[in-house]
């Protein structure tokens, strides 16, 4: 009973410091930084699939952190649409077990939900005009990760929200 209540600390923990990223990610918005990027957005270079349509990638990040029995990874994979008006923002945790690595296919579960072999996250948009943000868990689905080497990952993700939207991510992310 203890581990699963430091578990729920731990996911807790993990959401407060996902929306801290988000809100960095947020705020880090710059303007003419190359002739490729935005005006409102940087791309970091390479493309994802997000909800079926190919975005510029713009945030990669990869955290790595020791749990109770292993350790928790947490992505965060972002881009923005073609039309330069939309950040769309994937964070996901996933647990994985003692002298494993980020290798696999992960079942999603809804944050509530989710027991220690689960992973979980939210998906979240900001747009410009107008000026609108959301975020989001998502509720359920499968989460493909290859770990290439070097921190390149391939990246496969089909779910919904808890809103029961269909999300989707997928590409090649090196963080």
């Amino acid at each position: 009973m203890k581990t699963h209540s430091m578990f729920r600390l731990s996911k807790l923990l993990f959401i407060i410091f996902s929306f801290s990223m988000a809100i960095s990610l947020l705020s880090g918005c710059k303007k003419d930084e190359s002739p490729d990027d935005c005006e409102n957005f940087v791309s970091l270079g390479g493309e994802v699939t997000i909800n079926g349509a190919k975005n510029s990638l713009a945030a990669a990040q990869l955290i790595i952190n020791s749990s109770f029995d292993g350790s928790i990874y947490g992505l965060q994979v972002g881009g923005f649409t073609s039309d330069c008006n939309v950040l769309q923002t994937f964070s996901l945790f996933v647990p994985v077990a003692e002298g494993s690595k980020l290798n696999g296919t992960y079942t999603i579960a809804g944050f509530a939900n989710a027991e220690e072999t689960d992973a979980f996250g939210s998906y979240s948009e900001q747009k410009i005009s107008p000026t609108s943000q959301f975020l989001e868990d998502i509720d359920s689905g499968s989460l493909k990760v290859t770990d290439k080497g070097s921190k390149l990952y391939s990246i496969d993700l089909t779910a919904k929200t808890i809103s029961g939207e269909n999300v989707s991510l997928k590409g090649e992310v090196q963080f």
